[in-house]
């Protein structure tokens, strides 16, 4: 199966996070995000977000998460 890519450009942190949240509603086990764009653009951000979101829903937590870049 081959998908097109999703091109979203968001004007603010929040926005990114409303994102995360809506998306983390959808996801399943095994689902792939791929994130693409410049150093800056907000895709730790996202991620942080999207797995946070992910984990309040299932009651599982973690330490904080670090960007790849980071580690």
């Amino acid at each position: 199966m081959t998908h097109k890519p999703l091109n979203i450009e968001l004007e603010s942190e929040q926005d990114t996070a409303n994102l995360a949240h809506q998306l983390s509603h959808h996801l399943v086990p095994g689902d792939v995000v791929l994130l693409s764009g410049e150093i800056g653009a907000g895709k730790s951000y996202f991620a942080r977000s999207l797995i946070q979101f992910s984990q309040d829903r299932s009651e599982e937590h973690t330490s904080e998460l670090q960007s790849p870049d980071h580690l």
